[in-house]
């Protein structure tokens, strides 16, 4: 085999690798839609590639205007017409026993415990914020759990602060 052949085949590879290497890994998603009852939207979840945090866009509407609610993922999946108590405690796939806020560290918090969201004059929320220690995949991942709206403000050191569950959607997968 000739230089120039080595050169050429060498080429070819680094053009062909170059083509796989090229497809562009997308972010995760998963969305919980919140369809019955007096609280209508959506809350999108979106992490990109080789990252740890995860983008929440919240948009939901029918709250009494200026209140503040507890906004939790709960450990267990409900079905469509299931009672939002069905969801089980705060998703705390690290038994870490403190009851905390999404600014807290890992151990002083459970994954689930993303603090509260707050309606603005005309009873809406549209809010985007982060969260670091939620995942979209994996053991620990949040696809499948429950998303709850609990009716006061979370005080975000005693569990079950905030009051009875008012709205609750599963997180499912989602392209969009």
């Amino acid at each position: 085999m000739d230089l120039i052949n080595i050169v050429s085949i060498g080429i070819i590879g680094l053009v062909t690798g170059s083509v796989f290497m090229t497809k562009q890994i997308q972010s995760l998603k998963a969305r919980a839609k919140f369809d019955s009852g007096k609280i209508k939207g959506y809350v999108v979840f979106e992490q990109e590639p080789n990252t740890r945090n995860v983008t929440i866009q919240v948009n939901l509407s029918g709250f009494e205007p200026n209140t503040s609610h507890g906004f939790h993922i709960h450990e267990k999946p409900i079905e469509p017409g299931d009672s939002c108590d069905k969801a089980g405690p705060h998703f705390d796939p690290n038994n870490s026993s403190p009851h905390g806020g999404p600014h807290d560290g890992p151990k002083a918090r459970h994954v689930g415990d993303l603090g509260n969201i707050l309606s603005d004059a005309n009873g809406n929320v549209q809010v985007k914020f982060s969260d670091y220690l939620i995942e979209l995949t994996g053991q620990d991942s949040i696809v499948g759990r429950t998303l709850v709206i609990h009716e006061s403000a979370d005080d975000l050191k005693t569990i079950e602060s905030s009051g009875k569950r008012i709205a609750c959607a599963i997180i499912a997968s989602s392209d969009n």
